[in-house]
């Protein structure tokens, strides 16, 4: 369908020539000793100006972006590449100019589908989910099977709550692409808010089978783990999690809090739970709740019960400003418990 070297097919064709003229000024430097200088330098000179020519040219290739930016200088109706600079931007977080770029790219080819799934994809995470199961429905009218449609239409059905309509696309996408990572990680989230964790399990686990590096599928898989007292388990999979992503402040906060609060005293780390929270409600800037129930959690194993009030009490009054009702109840549990100079522990 396409290749990013198009242009070395050209190396074949130039065999001919480049032969044709060499053996011509081998021939000359034979025929005419006192032009034998003049072709060396001659052909010297050649070499030079293809030097600069190419290293002119290779800066095209320093990365993604330059290359579609590039093309699309010189070759402003290129849709492949308005759709694939649109990629770039939204893996750069870019999310309104990946949006540009995607539109541009259909209104040169309306029937491209890459362009309408990803286009759907950008604005489902916009929040505009509507829009976004237009353009994917749009898409499977064009392309029946096409898997990533289905996973976006599935995500989309996810945000608006919408289970078991969700379930049906991830099936669809898996049913035509059974190695989907994605495909298999939204089911297992699917299937982990319907309650029906065992399977969620399954899916998580094929899914990081075929993507390793895949956090979040770490970071559920750990916290079902934790939610069923397999705790060494669910160690296992956050510090995979945070192996992966060092700095992703929610897996330092359910590391944290397993560390702190774990029944199994083998397992505990006072000092890194409470290195692992204090760094998380930082990202967080104080105002995630759960980080500072964890980040209290750590105080008190550490013996530091005022400092673990303080932190628990500011987490209650959050709860309860956002209509978390069962946080706020076992926050006033713990604030009791540390208050008591006793640290919390999971049941």
């Amino acid at each position: 369908r396409f290749t990013f070297v198009a242009d070395h097919y050209q190396y074949l064709a130039s065999i001919g020539p480049i032969a044709l003229a060499s053996a011509g000024l081998v021939t000359l430097s034979r025929s005419a000793k006192n032009l034998h200088w003049l072709v060396i330098a001659s052909g010297g000179a050649v070499l030079i100006c293809l030097s600069l020519l190419t290293w002119r040219q290779s800066a095209t290739y320093r990365d993604l972006e330059t290359l579609w930016r590039t093309t699309l200088a010189k070759n402003p109706s290129c849709w492949m590449a308005y759709n694939n600079l649109g990629v770039v931007q939204f893996e750069k977080g870019n999310i309104d100019d990946a949006i540009d770029k995607y539109e541009q790219s259909l209104r040169l080819h309306p029937d491209y589908p890459e362009a309408r799934y990803n286009l759907g994809s950008a604005l489902l995470h916009h929040g505009r989910i509507d829009e976004a199961i237009r353009e994917c429905e749009e898409v499977l009218k064009l392309q029946p099977n096409d898997a990533d449609a289905h996973v976006v239409l599935g995500n989309a059905f996810l945000a608006k709550h919408d289970l078991d309509v969700a379930t049906s696309h991830y099936e669809k996408a898996l049913a035509l692409s059974q190695d989907d990572y994605q495909a298999h990680y939204n089911l297992g989230r699917v299937l982990q808010a319907k309650g029906e964790t065992s399977k969620a399990v399954l899916e998580y686990v094929k899914a990081l089978e075929l993507e390793p590096a895949l956090t979040d599928a770490r970071l559920n898989l750990g916290n079902i783990f934790l939610e069923q007292r397999r705790e060494r388990e669910a160690l296992d999979q956050y510090e995979k999690a945070l192996t992966g992503s060092p700095r992703s402040a929610r897996v330092q906060n359910n590391l944290a809090w397993l560390l702190a609060t774990t029944s199994e005293k083998a397992l505990r780390n006072g000092p890194r739970a409470l290195r692992l929270a204090i760094s998380a409600t930082r990202t967080f800037s104080d105002q995630d709740p759960s980080a500072l129930q964890a980040l209290a959690a750590a105080y008190a194993e550490n013996v530091q019960f005022d400092k673990a009030i303080a932190a628990a009490e500011v987490a209650l009054q959050l709860a309860r400003e956002r209509g978390e009702t069962a946080q706020a109840e076992e926050l006033e549990r713990e604030i009791r418990l540390y208050q008591a100079g006793s640290a919390y522990r999971e049941p």
